[in-house]
């Protein structure tokens, strides 16, 4: 995606940026239940590796600014809006190799950001 930029005054400009990220779905080999709690480690299934695939990644982020320069500094304030969908992707699955219990860790979802940022 990409961004534009539009001045108000001759010193500051207010700003709109946006980035959609899709992604196949990561493939990944799974758990050997078994092996793993008689060892008592993390065993994977050799011989199915890469056999499984994730779901698709999606996000969308949008950013709104409002920029001015000075002669000495930039001052520039903005508003993240980080994940709109909400999608909570899938970071990793986890195994407890004791409990034979299979987790998953979720990316965080919608999460606003706000900022003020100098450069001098």
């Amino acid at each position: 995606m990409g961004g534009k930029e539009w001045r108000i005054e001759q010193k500051s400009a207010f700003g709109v940026d946006s980035k959609l990220t899709v992604a196949g779905g990561q493939r990944y080999t799974d758990f050997d239940l078994v092996a793993s709690k008689e060892l008592g480690y993390v065993v994977y299934k050799d011989n199915e590796a890469y056999a499984l695939q994730n779901n698709i990644y999606l996000r969308w982020d949008l950013k709104f600014s409002y920029t001015i320069n000075g002669k000495k500094a930039t001052q520039k304030w903005y508003i993240d809006l980080q994940n709109l969908t909400n999608r909570k992707n899938l970071y990793m699955r986890t195994l407890i190799p004791v409990t034979g219990n299979i987790g998953e860790v979720k990316q965080i979802g919608f999460f606003p950001n706000i900022n003020y940022q100098l450069t001098f």
